[in-house]
């Protein structure tokens, strides 16, 4: 089989989401042995470039991903451009471009709207999503609709019980502090707890905040919970991992309130690393954990949160028994047989 030439292609460095998105194809690529050719380039960096290429070294993935500096287009059979409409100011040849669209932010994806007729097609993380853009997208695209579903990778466990740093059980969330997240609601559902139930958790907030958006300070203040928040920047890559075996030590849980995703990484990360969750009822959400309900709450319903929230903590063991059940739909298997598929339809090799 001849190599296959893929470029990927973001906007901007940042080791965030969309980065820990190819740097897990680059490992599913290496475990399974395929002949690709995968290249990355970032159009400006925003600090994640030299994280980036330590990560492929630190993980002996040089054989399988690299990170180009220059655009050339011609030299690729498939150029899968995430959320970057840029791409087409690099290349004429429109039909061997894909855009990966993986933003939960409707106004950053308006561009989907005015994409040319003879694009490759679009790609999404999810099927739900996929449906979420057909009512979007111009008619002429709604049948380009291709799925590569997102995953995640399994760490070597290094952290050990003297590891332990927290007195009390930590409830996780890692992503943006935004109003999208819905970090608002976290905060009401953690003061609803400590009212209800008594003094259990400590919140870690893990992630950028949009200042612009929210004011976490002011939010710790008005729910009274400035003692018992912890906030950490955001986390590189290859730590992140680590924040889940602390989590898993502790016997934490992970959380989000969010109003809106196109798949929930973190979330998928959390289950996939033993880490019963409890989430918004939201279609993505709902597509992670089969429907289960115990791992759901309505958005909004601070009690009903609150109340599941202590149903998991008294009953850890039976939760996290019950994450085995999804894990398989986060390992790279799916994603391997998503990739083949579309590979197989659009390059002849």
């Amino acid at each position: 089989m001849n190599q296959i030439r893929i470029l990927n292609v973001y906007k901007w460095a940042t080791m965030g989401g969309v980065e820990r998105v190819f740097l897990n194809r680059a490992h599913a690529f290496k475990n399974a042995g395929l002949n690709v050719k995968y290249d990355v380039h970032f159009l400006y960096d925003s600090g994640g470039i030299t994280r980036f290429q330590n990560y492929i070294e630190s993980n002996n993935l040089e054989d399988h991903i690299e990170l180009v500096s220059q655009l050339e287009a011609d030299k690729y059979d498939v150029i899968l451009s995430v959320d970057t409409p840029e791409i087409f100011d690099y290349t004429n040849n429109y039909s061997k471009v894909f855009l990966e669209c993986h933003t939960s932010y409707k106004d950053n994806r308006s561009y989907i709207r005015r994409l040319p007729y003879n694009l490759g097609g679009i790609i999404v993380p999810s099927n739900f999503f996929a449906e979420e853009l057909k009512k979007e997208l111009p008619g002429y695209l709604k049948d380009k609709i291709y799925k590569l579903s997102n995953f995640t990778v399994e760490s070597t466990p290094s952290l050990k019980l003297n590891n332990l740093i927290y007195g009390k059980t930590p409830l996780l969330y890692l992503g943006r502090l935004d109003k999208l997240k819905n970090i608002e609601e976290i905060l009401q559902i953690l003061a609803d707890y400590l009212e209800t139930f008594g003094d259990d958790f400590i919140l870690i907030l893990a992630g950028p905040i949009i200042e612009h958006e929210i004011s976490l300070q002011e939010l710790l203040i008005k729910y009274d919970v400035v003692n018992r928040v912890v906030y950490l920047p955001p986390i590189d890559f290859e730590y992140v991992n680590k924040i889940f075996q602390m989590i898993v030590l502790h016997k934490g849980i992970f959380i989000s309130s969010s109003k809106s995703e196109t798949f929930g990484l973190s979330c998928a990360e959390a289950i996939y690393n033993n880490i019963p969750t409890l989430l918004s009822s939201i279609t993505a959400h709902e597509e992670l954990v089969n429907n289960d309900s115990r791992f759901l709450y309505r958005l909004g319903n601070i009690k009903e949160a609150s109340q599941k929230l202590h149903s998991i903590q008294q009953n850890y063991s039976e939760y996290k028994h019950q994450l085995k059940k999804l894990q398989y739909n986060f390992s790279d298997k799916q994603f391997l047989k998503d990739w083949i598929s579309l590979i197989e339809g659009v390059v002849s090799v």
